[in-house]
């Protein structure tokens, strides 16, 4: 590559690992929703995360489970990632971390128990794709666009379809 071709960074434009989430159902006393800052969790802060739970870097696997067992499963791993990655966004646009706690209480900030399946999922999938374990080369290599052969071009995408109440709380029917 000549210096002809090498083009200036400029900071204000690069894409960090950071999103806003406004949660769905967790509202402000006005009726608009709370807003979320999500960032990158360090790396190895993710692995001390995984290592944390029972059997260590167990898989999820979804087959025969219900919703209720998937959550379940899933909730430590996600816990610790969501106090870990998350911030409220306070009215002057400053952010307060965490936004949630999971088991030891922070002051200002929430139980993570507050949050219903939803709005627990919605922001333990944004920060599972901003540490690059979903989206991109992740979702492209896990779900197929194609049929339920897996035929296609391998670009699909995973979406926390509302519906109508909290299944993790609410159990099968």
């Amino acid at each position: 590559m000549s210096e002809d071709t090498l083009r200036p960074t400029i900071a204000s434009r690069i894409a960090l690992p950071v999103e806003t989430v406004e949660l769905k159902r967790l509202k402000m006393e006005s009726g608009a929703p709370v807003r979320i800052h999500c960032q990158r969790v360090d790396s190895l802060q993710v692995v001390r995360i995984l290592e944390a739970l029972p059997g260590g870097r167990e898989k999820l696997d979804p087959r025969g489970l219900s919703a209720r067992e998937i959550a379940s499963k899933f909730r430590p791993f996600g816990s610790g990632l969501i106090e870990a990655g998350t911030a409220l966004i306070l009215e002057d646009e400053s952010l307060r971390r965490p936004a949630f706690w999971d088991t030891t209480p922070v002051p200002d900030a929430f139980p993570i128990e507050l949050l219903d399946t939803l709005d627990y999922m919605v922001l333990a999938m944004t920060l599972l794709r901003l540490n690059g374990y979903a989206g991109g080369a992740a979702e492209e290599a896990s779900f197929s666009a194609g049929d339920a052969g897996g035929e296609g071009d391998g670009a699909g995408a995973v979406e926390v379809l509302e519906g109508d109440g909290d299944i993790a709380a609410r159990g099968p029917e």
